[in-house]
């Protein structure tokens, strides 16, 4: 199997594709963008730096996960391993507040505030106790900010 250069590679599906006409890669030597162990990916990287749609190609990339190979947007998969877990770390930082809100919304129309964290804990993926300390944390905060 042949690579393409990352402006060719179908990746994520972030953007409508249109920005790879303009990616500086194009007609690049491919090689570069996969560098084997022990070669610098700096090569790939000058090139990225130049490129006028940098940011779109990253994007993709991220989008695509952790296990895609190869510089893309200017980063390799480990720097964009990085800003995976980094985002994924800000977008969970709120989930208590927002199961707190949830569980303001939904309490009412359950039978108890079991089944409210039942339900929650399967939108967020996690244990119905989990749930539970996310709500009585958000009360507390919300009960010591009132007085």
């Amino acid at each position: 199997m042949t690579r393409k250069p990352p402006a060719i590679v179908g990746l994520g599906q972030t953007t409508t594709g249109q920005w790879r006409d303009d990616a500086a890669c194009i007609g690049a030597d491919v090689e570069i963008f996969f560098p084997h162990s022990g070669v610098s990916d700096m090569p790939a990287k000058m090139i990225c730096a130049i490129c006028p749609v940098r940011g779109e190609c990253l994007e993709d990339a991220l989008a695509a996960g952790r296990t895609l190979q190869g510089v893309f947007g200017g980063l390799n998969m480990r720097e964009r391993s990085t800003i995976i877990r980094h985002r994924q770390r800000i977008c969970a930082d709120d989930r208590p507040e927002r199961a707190a809100a949830m569980f303001r919304e939904l309490r009412p129309t359950v039978a108890s505030d079991y089944a409210a964290h039942l339900i929650i804990a399967a939108q967020f993926g996690v244990h119905h106790r989990t749930v539970d300390k996310w709500v009585i944390a958000r009360a507390q905060t919300e009960g010591a900010s009132s007085t």
